[in-house]
């Protein structure tokens, strides 16, 4: 029952109060070790589903980027 998080659920966990292009803009007391980088979400980009929807924890942007590009993943897990 893990799952890949909606790009809502992502960008609820961006902390908008750190600096851009901080390590993460996360914070790190609840999400230790989290990476600056892209991060996968399950929302497919409705123009081209050859993309899916990004979200960017140094800036804490999102984006949409091709499926086959490698990028980090954060699992959420579903409700019982």
């Amino acid at each position: 029952d893990w799952r890949l998080p909606t790009r809502r659920e992502l960008l609820g966990i961006v902390h908008n109060g750190l600096p851009s292009f901080s390590a993460a803009m996360i914070d790190v007391n609840y999400f230790p070790a989290t990476q600056g980088g892209w991060y996968w979400t399950s929302d497919t980009y409705a123009p081209d589903p050859s993309y899916a929807w990004i979200v960017v924890f140094y800036d804490g942007f999102t984006d949409a980027y091709y499926k086959t590009y490698s990028n980090y993943v954060r699992l959420v897990r579903s409700g019982q």
